[in-house]
């Protein structure tokens, strides 16, 4: 709960305004019963006459009264015409004392008592030719009119204090969103290996939710219910009734069927969270791998693994659902049964003279607004602890701190184009392997130098490239660029002078512009041109209408491997980065495209430092050095000449590919 409440520290100006709005909200409300009990016992009962001493005496019962009790009476008259008006308010004593005059009834009771002494009253202004039926609907608008204000200035606190409270969690929520996504984007694959990306999604979106209703009812009720229920406990205690008992009678069963119900609902929560997590991983992984499952014919099994995890989610929610949907029913059940049950015990009290009917009407409101608030309370105590489950899991997000942290060097000038990269007793074991994915790598990229790295699938090319980049770290040994360790450099700088291609061509979508220049903050559409062209993809991008502004869905999936493969490079070409990398980048284009951007390489990215990782040997056969990786360990390093004649393993795969003449065997 602390955590969720933590969220306000930053908005505590608004929750202040929040208390203040609420406060007045429940002044209005708590205000209301009592104008409904002083109309019925006024306005209708006593005809709009509030006390039982009269506010106009005709003459001759004015005689009568100075006759009975001399200058009590001629304090408080003053002559009016043929008439004397009441000057001043009583006080207590002289209200008792006209109360026990006009008082045609010997009760000990003083309700009974003062509507005595009322109907006697009745009959002077009667009398007096005062129109009783006129003061009696003057009464009752009047008294109707400041109810009618009252409740405008209760239900404008309230909007006011909604609006806020709204305004204040969707703020919170954007707040939220905005720093899980930005600690994601700080993740790397340990890390977004541990939380999985369905959940990452789920978190980010369902849960963030989940905490942004909750604390819009938070704001409203947290501190509404409470005051709502000590007011009215306040009034209840005032009106001095012997009733008190039923609202805590009703009470306790509210309660007690809350935290009924918390118990069985509460673990259903907990379990549905996690469930959505697992739906969207199920259809994460089906959309990803949708050719695969039509290529094997695995529809059925794909819906039926999805179906199980549905019809659980699906049976939670349902009980979930229909549990909370019988609250309301059995609440309001309690209400009505409280309210029958205070005018069952209070009807005898009625009857003896002790309370008035307008009394046990505000009584029963009064009651309606504490179960109401403990209602509220219970309520509140069922969604705080979803909101607490989310908390949690958004939190942990947010605790986590990426393993590969930031360095304080930024990259040095150099006069070179490109930069000489060193890797020296490199070794690399992925979290739970058993073997090394790399072990012992020793090796120098010099600057501006053309390096090809091959070996068999599994060998560790691309874990070998992941480092350069610090996408993941080695357990030992250490990876510097021009003489300064990379876990020294900025992950700015260093990111800044790489030029990547993956083995997975991932594009944005967007214009095929912005793709290509995704590593600058703005387009430079000569850049883009070049870039395009370096990477011999002008062509198809030209004919495509709209051309540089056309339109590649998400993914690039309206392109072709080869098209997404050279959109890609061209990306990495824009910036002219001191170090390319190239990992398997030309796997999808034939041979004749590959020559001309290896020509175009050449030819305009000749000083960068350019690492390119291959399964063909005609890829890489021209580069200045070639390593051979087999197992994760380097076995050999030379030119294609060279291991032609010393690599057995470079020579396997050479000959596999091509004939003795083309190898240059």
């Amino acid at each position: 709960m602390k955590l969720i409440f933590s969220y306000l520290k930053h908005s505590w100006k608004a929750v202040i305004l929040i208390i203040i709005l609420l406060s007045a909200k429940v002044v209005s409300d708590l205000a209301l019963p009592y104008f409904t009990s002083i109309i019925v016992n006024v306005g209708i009962q006593q005809s709009g006459i509030e006390s039982a001493v009269p506010e106009y005496l005709p003459a001759s019962e004015y005689d009568a009264l100075i006759s009975l009790y001399g200058s009590t009476v001629e304090d408080i008259y003053t002559p009016e015409g043929d008439q004397y008006r009441l000057n001043t308010e009583p006080d207590a004593s002289i209200t008792e004392l006209f109360t026990d005059h006009y008082a045609q009834t010997s009760a000990a009771e003083t309700s009974a008592k003062r509507l005595s002494a009322i109907e006697s009253i009745k009959d002077i202004y009667a009398d007096a030719g005062i129109d009783l039926q006129s003061m009696q609907t003057q009464y009752i608008l009047s008294k109707g009119l400041l109810m009618i204000l009252i409740t405008i200035a209760g239900a404008g606190a309230m909007i006011g204090a909604s609006y806020i409270a709204s305004t204040v969690a969707a703020k919170t929520g954007y707040n939220l969103r905005k720093q899980v996504f930005n600690n994601v984007l700080s993740f790397h694959q340990r890390e977004i290996d541990a939380f999985g990306t369905p959940t990452l999604i789920t978190r980010s979106t369902n849960d963030v939710t989940q905490i942004q209703n909750s604390l819009t009812m938070v704001l409203r009720v947290v501190f509404l219910a409470p005051l709502m229920g000590i007011g009215g406990v306040i009034q209840v205690i005032a009106t001095g009734t012997p009733l008190a008992w039923t609202i805590a009678l009703s009470v306790a069963i509210l309660i007690a069927t809350i935290l009924t119900m918390f118990r069985l609902v509460m673990p259903k929560f907990k379990r549905r969270q996690i469930l959505i997590d697992k739906i969207n991983g199920t259809l994460r992984e089906s959309l990803k791998g949708l050719l695969v499952i039509r290529s094997f014919s695995r529809q059925k099994q794909e819906i039926r693994k999805f179906e199980n995890v549905n019809e659980e989610t699906t049976a939670i929610s349902l009980f979930v659902n229909r549990a909370m949907s019988a609250m309301h029913p059995i609440i309001m059940l309690i209400m009505n049964l409280t309210a029958i049950l205070i005018v069952y015990a209070g009807a005898p009290i009625v009857l003896k003279g002790n309370m008035q009917v307008g009394d046990i009407m505000a009584f029963i409101q009064y009651a309606m607004m504490i179960i109401m608030s403990f209602m509220m309370i219970s309520m509140l105590s069922i969604m705080l602890p979803r909101a607490a489950i989310s908390a949690q899991r958004v939190q942990e997000i947010l605790d986590t701190r990426a393993a590969i942290q930031d360095g304080k060097k930024d990259l040095l000038p150099t006069e070179s184009k490109g930069r000489e990269l060193s890797f020296k007793d490199v070794s690399f074991t992925f979290p739970g392997a058993d073997t090394p994915a790399l072990e012992n790598i020793t090796c120098t990229f010099g600057a501006g130098s053309v390096t090809g790295i091959i070996g068999s699938t599994g060998a560790g090319k691309s874990t070998l490239l992941n480092l350069i980049p610090r996408f993941i770290e080695p357990q030992r040994g250490s990876v510097s660029i021009d003489g300064t360790d990379i876990s020294e450099l900025k992950l700015h700088s260093l990111r800044a002078s790489i030029g990547l291609v993956p083995q997975s061509s991932y594009l944005f979508s967007g214009p095929v512009a912005d793709n290509i220049s995704f590593p600058a903050k703005g387009a430079e559409q000569e850049k883009v041109a070049d870039a395009a062209a370096d990477a011999d993809a002008a062509g198809f991008i030209g004919e495509k209408e709209g051309g540089y502004e056309s339109i590649i869905t998400s993914s690039g999936t309206n392109l072709s491997g080869g098209q997404r493969q050279r959109v890609a490079i061209a990306r990495a070409l824009y910036a002219h980065s001191p170090i390319l990398i190239f990992d398997d980048s030309f796997s999808a284009v034939d041979s004749r495209t590959e020559r001309s951007i290896r020509s175009r390489l050449a030819e305009h990215h000749s000083g960068s430092t350019m690492i390119i990782v291959s399964q063909k040997v005609s890829t890489i056969r021209n580069s200045d050095s070639i390593i051979v990786l087999d197992e994760g360990r380097i076995v050999s390093q030379g030119t294609h000449e060279e291991l032609m004649k010393s690599c057995l393993i470079y020579q396997e795969i050479a000959r596999s590919q091509s004939s003795n003449k083309e190898v240059g065997a």
